[in-house]
């Protein structure tokens, strides 16, 4: 009984340290900021399909560059998004932010200049 109880002790831990979540896109907006509006302009809604994956510290996104960001520490949080520091696959810092909505989600990927928004 005790070894049953390890082995499944076992599998619960091994499974929960290699859990990740996938999400498809639909569609993507590029933004760079405005210094005379003070704020980003956007790019009309471009239809996309890419896979978002979430695994632990660590957000994948399968576009052209493969970006690959390493999320730092939780900076804003409530009850509908998230914003995390965070450093790209060149080591540039950004912020990652993640809202939900009603029937869709948003990545949002933020430097000083420039943002990209992931629907899905």
């Amino acid at each position: 009984m005790k070894k049953l109880l390890l082995i499944i002790a076992f599998i619960a831990i091994t499974v929960s340290a290699f859990c990740q979540d996938t999400e498809v896109t639909y569609g993507a907006q590029v933004g760079t900021w405005s210094k005379v509006k003070q704020d980003f302009v956007w790019s009309d809604f471009q239809e996309v399909k890419l896979i978002i994956t979430f695994n632990k510290s660590v957000v994948s996104i399968s576009n052209e560059l493969g970006s690959v960001f390493e999320t730092l520490e939780v900076t804003d949080s409530d009850a509908n998004s998230i914003t995390w520091k965070a450093l790209d696959e060149e080591y540039i810092p950004c912020y990652l932010v993640m809202e939900t909505f009603d029937t869709y989600n948003v990545l949002g990927i933020v430097y000083s200049d420039l943002c990209f928004k992931y629907y899905y």
